[in-house]
């Protein structure tokens, strides 16, 4: 197969092949991917990629849009994966963890890289069925407002909890009080990033420069 690349993406370009077959529905995009990984990495840190990073990542990208946040963080998984300097914290689970993620989750990720967001809530306290109910937000500061579809916030953490990126405990609880009689509880819990989910993130999702430019772009 011949590519369309110049010749100063020629190195790169075998090293990220090598042993993985293009098919033509990526070939149209290898030379824009190739130049961003070649920007990405010192000439003397690139190494041989790994089949069981650069296969399922390359196979994704056929299928992604090149302005969408996930498109970035594959070719930032593929950079990392390449680099002398860093492809020991890219562990071979990443990929598929990846192609798991909603653009929304990305940037979810990617905000809780440095931060927990502290949520408070209420619920209702049945007596007779010995359970609370009627769970109520009373504050948040899950950045909702920088997402395309805030109202799956439940399913979007469902789902990142079940990958084993974030957690949600709760760390301190207060009993609601009506004449002596409990009827409710306050809870304080807060998101975080699991040990893994930090690495996941440091890995995959794209810096601050990137995300700011993603999102006015999409506001637009």
């Amino acid at each position: 197969m011949q590519l369309s690349v110049g010749e100063d993406l020629v190195k790169t370009a075998r090293l990220l092949l090598f042993p993985i077959q293009i098919l033509g529905s990526l070939q149209d995009r290898l030379e824009r991917i190739l130049i961003r990984i070649k920007h990405k990495i010192p000439e003397d840190k690139i190494k041989q990629a790994d089949p069981k990073i650069i296969g399922p990542s390359l196979e994704n990208l056929k299928y992604i849009q090149e302005d969408d946040v996930l498109f970035e963080a594959f070719i930032n998984l593929i950079t990392k994966s390449m680099n002398e300097d860093e492809y020991r914290n890219v562990h071979p689970a990443f990929p598929r963890l990846l192609e798991q993620l909603s653009s929304d989750e990305a940037i979810l990720l990617y905000e809780l890289k440095n931060l927990e967001f502290n949520v408070v809530d209420t619920m209702d306290y049945d007596r007779s069925l010995n359970q609370f109910h009627n769970r109520k937000l009373i504050s948040s500061e899950i950045p909702s407002e920088k997402l395309e579809f805030p109202e799956h916030m439940e399913t979007y953490y469902s789902h990142l909890e079940s990958l084993g990126l974030v957690s949600w405990p709760v760390f301190k609880q207060i009993p609601i009080n009506s004449n002596g009689i409990q009827t409710g509880i306050t809870r304080y819990s807060k998101w975080l990033s699991t040990p893994f989910g930090k690495i996941f993130s440091q890995v995959c999702i794209p810096d601050e420069e990137y995300i700011i430019s993603y999102l006015q772009k999409k506001s637009q």
